[in-house]
């Protein structure tokens, strides 16, 4: 199941949309959960071999995860900015506005 998953990420994922993906992903995790459920502990030599390798493979899911939500936080940070640059375009005196050449009378 895990080089299934890293199979998909190295190859499918790139060209993939960002939302199917993510959907793969929690699926991936779903399927994961169940099968961690049923597992007993490692006890013949072939066993630990096993575990050690999907250790090394959980490692390099976890980084292709990591890099797929530093994406998704750099295009909502790129979003903000676009959307904090175009309201600034729109309206570039927003900032200044207040009491610039208000004043009060105290006059009674």
């Amino acid at each position: 199941m895990h080089q299934q998953f890293l199979y998909y990420a190295n190859d499918e994922a790139q060209s993939a949309k960002r939302e199917d993906v993510i959907a793969r992903i929690d699926r991936f995790h779903q399927a994961r959960e169940l099968l961690l459920k049923k597992l007993n502990p490692p006890k013949t030599d072939e066993e630990h071999t096993i575990v050690k390798r999907i250790f090394q493979l959980n490692e390099t899911i976890t980084h292709f995860i990591q890099q797929s939500f530093n994406d998704v936080k750099k295009d909502i940070q790129l979003q903000n900015k676009k959307k904090k640059h175009t309201n600034q375009y729109s309206d570039p005196y927003a900032r200044h506005r207040g009491t610039d050449g208000a004043f009060y009378d105290k006059r009674k």
